[in-house]
């Protein structure tokens, strides 16, 4: 068993949270509407996985907009 104080657990909690609706708020913004939903619901059902894959997926399309390819 991982013992985490109460510090750390908050700032985890604060995270988590921050990055799922950054996730959300993005997805609705700049997503087309059949996307909006998936995105938006593998964010609320899926909170760490679907937020960290939206983010990755939403960094690597901004950068293919800009023209920035790898």
């Amino acid at each position: 068993m991982i013992l985490i104080d109460a510090n750390t657990r908050t700032g985890l909690l604060i995270l988590y949270a921050a990055m799922t609706i950054n996730a959300i708020y993005l997805a609705l913004k700049y997503e087309k509407q059949h996307m909006k939903v998936i995105w938006s619901l593998l964010a609320i059902f899926l909170p760490l996985l679907g937020s960290a894959l939206y983010l990755i997926q939403f960094q690597i399309n901004k950068k293919e907009l800009r023209g920035i390819k790898n």
